[in-house]
C-alpha cells in the first residue's frame, strides 16, 4: 500500500471520530501529479468511511421519508388529479424533480405520491383499495392533469395531506 493511501485511509478513519455528525463534509487535500498543483474535494464522511473499509454510515430510511418537501431546495414538478365527471374538483402533488406520481400506502391509507418508479402518463392503485377497487389515473392532455377513475362502481375523492407530496385517496 502506497504512503498517499495509507495516508488517506487513516485521516478518514482519524476524522470520523472528531465528526458530530454523517453527513459532514470535510475536505481532502489531493496532489495531482500531472499539474503539481493543490486541489481541495469535498468528500463526505461516510463515502470516506466505506472507502476505507470501516461500515457505512447512511441515513435512517425513516428520517428520508419523512423530510417535508416544503423545506427542501430545488426544482418542482406540480401534477393535478381530479376523478372522472369532476374536473373542477382538482387536487395536486409536488414532486422534487425525477419523481413522478404513484399510488402507494402509508398508515393503511391509500395515497399518491413522489416515487422514483411513477410515472407521468398513467398509473393504478392495483391492490391497494382492494382487488375489485381499482382507481386508475391517465394524462389528459386538454386538462393538463391526471383523469382517475375507478374500476368498480366505488366512489372516491382526493383529500390534501399534510405534506405537498401527499394526496390520499378517500372512499365517499
Amino acid at each position: 500500500m502506497s504512503y498517499k493511501r495509507a495516508s488517506t485511509i487513516a485521516g478518514a478513519f482519524l476524522a470520523t471520530g472528531g465528526v458530530g455528525s454523517a453527513g459532514s463534509i470535510f475536505y481532502l487535500a489531493s496532489i495531482d501529479k500531472n499539474k503539481g498543483a493543490r486541489e481541495e474535494v469535498p468528500i463526505s464522511v461516510s463515502e470516506r468511511v466505506s472507502e476505507a473499509g470501516i461500515g457505512n454510515v447512511s441515513e435512517s430510511r425513516d428520517d428520508v421519508e419523512d423530510a417535508d418537501l416544503d423545506e427542501s431546495e430545488g426544482e418542482t414538478q406540480t401534477y393535478e388529479f381530479f376523478f372522472k365527471g369532476e374536473e373542477e374538483v382538482k387536487k395536486q402533488i409536488t414532486c422534487s424533480v425525477g419523481l413522478k406520481p404513484e399510488f402507494s400506502e402509508w398508515n393503511g391509507s391509500v395515497y399518491l405520491g413522489c416515487e422514483l418508479e411513477g410515472n407521468e402518463q398513467s398509473i393504478h392503485s392495483g391492490i391497494l383499495l382492494g382487488k375489485e377497487n381499482i382507481v386508475t389515473c391517465t394524462y389528459q392532455v386538454t386538462q393538463g392533469a391526471f383523469e382517475c377513475s375507478c374500476k368498480s362502481n366505488r366512489e372516491y375523492f382526493f383529500e390534501k395531506g399534510k405534506r405537498r407530496d401527499m394526496l390520499f385517496v378517500k372512499n365517499v
